[in-house]
């Protein structure tokens, strides 16, 4: 963990990264040690976009050379955003058909018959023997 004063980025970078992408931001992780930088999710919060590593042992500041890595990895294409926008309501979607899924599933492991129910009924409240699946005599036949 670092101890130290949290370094800042260089103002010019922070201009520049502005500049490329409004919604990249560079920060120093105190955990990591590095500079590393953030995209504003579509969907809320933030995600470890590059983390700015050092040859060294110590961190550095970012510079044009990750502005560059950026504009490589397609950063400044819109359609990029596009594509992680459908991923995220792709996931979206996945996340909606599991849960109707697994209604779907509690819905068909409790279609029992009436019998069936009246048993469980009877067992989970102790109330005495269950209904059989004979047929039934009634106690005054004639």
């Amino acid at each position: 963990m670092y101890a130290g004063l949290t370094p800042a980025p260089d103002s010019s970078f922070v201009r520049q990264l502005r500049l490329f992408d409004k919604d990249l931001k560079v920060e120093f992780d105190r955990k990591l040690e590095l500079f590393v930088i953030t995209q504003s999710r579509y969907t809320g919060g933030r995600v470890l976009a590059l983390v700015i590593a050092s040859d060294t042992d110590t961190y550095r500041q970012p510079d044009a050379r990750d502005i560059r890595i950026l504009y490589m990895a397609d950063f400044y294409r819109r359609n990029v955003k596009q594509r992680i926008l459908e991923g995220e309501e792709y996931m979206r979607k996945v996340r909606e058909d599991q849960d109707i899924s697994a209604e779907d599933d509690i819905r068909h492991l409790t279609r029992d018959s009436k019998r069936q129910l009246a048993n469980a009924y009877t067992k989970a409240f102790n109330l005495g023997k269950g209904v059989t699946g004979f047929r039934q005599v009634p106690a005054h036949s004639h």
